[in-house]
């Protein structure tokens, strides 16, 4: 009988080291004018950089997050924490003779096609590694959810009895894995599709979406690409209140105010999906949009 017992995996253990290192400002202005009139601005903004720094003995650190089978997370040395990990793609194949012209010499001087199941209207991912094959080897790190930039801003203004606060907020230079795009654009999933595929390369040769079709021989809505990458900055107006005081409503120490607020109201951003507040990481599976809420109440003081 052996006189130990294991398994063949080490155990998992408290290992690497990532760095998050930045910058913070913040600025704001007060005055109180003549006429009853006061008003007041807030500002941050802040610098936000993430790297890892050690793992330990592991080469790379690949996240179990995925998006219909895709793992596009993953963690190295010199690279943010939670990177996207995708093959890049340099545009759509218009015909046939750039999908004959996209070719891979070897060293004995035979040539063959680097896409050889491409069809004018695929997607030409990059080979980065040059070795005429289009696999998991050619994937690169391309940036990650972590935003380079937060910024936020508080405002308003008193007028007699009338008040007015602004609140907006947002992040840029991160980027979100697009994974509604994933589900929704390859045909014969077994569900609806999304409309953007009626502006696809079939019907609109200036689309940037790729030919769609039942087989996808070329793997466009398939491969772990940077096709499903988007730019997630943004600016929302996160709250929009205003008021009205009523003084001396019974007596000469209380007073009425009435309001209405709008949370949410507006969001500015280039993201295609429902909301660039996506979390997990920045695989957008479908997450639900944050609420606008409009809201009306009253505040009695004694």
């Amino acid at each position: 009988m052996s006189s130990v017992a294991g398994v063949a995996v080490n155990p998992l253990g408290n290992v690497g080291r990532v760095q998050n290192s930045g910058l913070e400002f913040t600025l704001g202005y007060h005055e109180q004018m003549k006429n009853n009139i006061r008003y007041y601005i807030d500002a941050n903004f802040s610098l936000l950089k993430s790297e890892v720094k050690d793992l330990g003995d592991r080469a790379f650190l690949a996240h179990s997050n995925t998006i219909r089978a895709m793992q596009p997370l993953q963690s190295v040395v010199g690279q943010p924490w939670y990177s996207y990990y995708l093959i890049k793609t340099a545009g759509i194949f218009q015909n046939q003779a750039e999908i004959d012209a996209y070719t891979f010499t070897d060293k004995n001087g035979g040539v063959k096609k680097i896409q050889p199941n491409a069809k004018p209207g695929d997607l030409k991912f990059v080979d980065i590694n040059n070795d005429g094959i289009i696999n998991d080897n050619d994937r690169d790190y391309v940036g990650s959810y972590t935003p380079k930039f937060t910024y936020g801003l508080n405002a308003g203004f008193t007028f007699r009895n009338f008040d007015l606060n602004l609140l907006i907020q947002g992040v840029a230079g991160n980027k979100i894995f697009n994974g509604v795009k994933v589900m929704t654009y390859a045909a014969g999933q077994g569900w609806n599709m999304s409309k953007d595929v009626l502006d696809s390369w079939a019907y609109n040769h200036n689309s940037n979406i790729p030919l769609v079709s039942m087989r996808d021989l070329n793997g466009n809505f398939s491969t772990v690409s940077d096709f499903f990458l988007e730019d997630g900055s943004y600016t929302r107006i996160k709250n929009l209140t205003v008021g009205y005081t009523f003084p001396k409503l019974l007596h000469s120490t209380s007073s009425f105010r009435v309001y209405g607020s709008a949370e949410n109201l507006m969001t500015i951003t280039g993201y295609s999906g429902m909301d660039p507040e996506v979390g997990n990481n920045g695989l957008d599976g479908g997450t639900y949009p944050i609420s606008r809420v409009f809201s009306l109440g009253f505040n009695l003081t004694f």
